[in-house]
């Protein structure tokens, strides 16, 4: 002790030895206190857990039950289309919102979309053809891509320059990376059906790239060549470069395989090209070539065109049409046609 000041270790010691009894006592109270609250948190925890799981529970009841009731409704939709009830088969599914849902119901919301179509009802087939494309994520790449097209058309008819662009960036989004050449040469096609920024040219750049490697040579005989030489035509011409896609068109028209809604939106965007290398003549004559394709197909308007027509185009493959020959008058003939003028 003489030594060094008793440290305060040592002094606690004197006083544990001094006052055993109160020591002990307060050690077995907050051992009891401890265990008490162990035992109460653990208690805690799992009646916690059980409600979760209860909650749960009722959760997946009422998802099973609402699939249930979806799909019974779905069921009805389809029997009410059959029998040509368009009207109440779309009001009967027109709360349905859900992707899986939509999924399970696929084919019923594009004939609802394609109905509303040929009627005209564009804001009715946006929102038919809108949720089948967030649904078409655990479609074929075929389907996929074909939505993709009939979304693209019906949103540019309604005048809808919001969501279009929108829609260009989640097609972009969707397909970014994909080693697929007919899904990029439609989202090519889809995303330029209206002339593009700097940025999303940029961002379709790999896209075009993927459909130009993909076609096997000239002369072809394969469709797929010539649908994709004329994606790589109309990038060209959103890229300014008027001689390449005038080139690649030409390329496209010389494949074997023939169908007139391609060769149409070809001569649409070789009449703009050709405009743009001061070649009016040539302008003139292939967008006269566009217009009478153009013309016969929409004389009874849309409901006069075949759903399903592969070989000579689709109705929405023929709206692409009408979209481009009408960029291509306002260009070179100054005309701010109306899409109501081809109905």
């Amino acid at each position: 002790v003489m030594a060094r000041p008793p440290s305060q270790f040592y002094r606690l010691q004197k006083m544990v030895r001094r006052n055993k009894i109160v020591f002990i006592s307060a050690a077995a109270v907050m051992v009891a206190l401890l265990l008490g609250l162990g035992s109460s948190t653990w208690l805690f925890i799992q009646e916690r857990k059980s409600r979760l799981e209860a909650e749960r529970g009722r959760a997946n009841e009422i998802k099973l039950r609402q699939h249930a009731q979806t799909r019974e409704k779905i069921a009805q939709a389809t029997a009410m289309i059959a029998q040509n009830q368009f009207d109440q088969a779309d009001h009967l599914v027109s709360e349905i919102s859900d992707s899986e849902s939509v999924f399970d119901g696929a084919s019923v919301f594009r004939l609802l979309g394609e109905q509303a179509a040929t009627q005209g009802q564009w804001k009715r087939a946006a929102d038919r053809f809108n949720l089948l494309w967030r649904a078409d994520q655990m479609e074929t790449k075929d389907n996929s891509s074909l939505d993709c097209t009939r979304c693209a058309v019906v949103l540019i008819e309604l005048g809808d320059g919001q969501g279009y662009e929108q829609f260009r960036h989640d097609i972009i989004k969707r397909f970014d990376g994909t080693p697929d050449p007919l899904s990029a040469e439609r989202a090519v096609k889809n995303c330029l059906l209206l002339p593009a920024d700097e940025a999303t040219l940029a961002r379709l750049a790999p896209f075009a790239e993927i459909a130009a490697k993909s076609i096997k040579g000239r002369p072809s005989t394969a469709m797929s060549d010539s649908w994709r030489g004329s994606s790589v035509a109309i990038i060209e011409f959103r890229r300014g470069h008027w001689n390449e896609a005038i080139e690649w068109s030409q390329r496209s028209m010389s494949f074997g395989d023939k169908n007139s809604s391609r060769e149409a939106m070809l001569h649409a965007i070789l009449a703009m090209s050709y405009y743009h290398c001061g070649q009016p003549d040539e302008a003139q004559m292939e967008l006269d070539k566009n217009r009478e394709a153009v013309g016969n197909k929409f004389k009874n308007g849309i409901s006069g065109i075949g759903f399903g027509d592969g070989k000579q185009g689709y109705w929405f493959d023929w709206m692409v049409n009408r979209i481009l020959q009408k960029e291509a008058e306002e260009l070179i003939e100054g005309q701010n046609s109306s899409p109501d003028s081809f109905r």
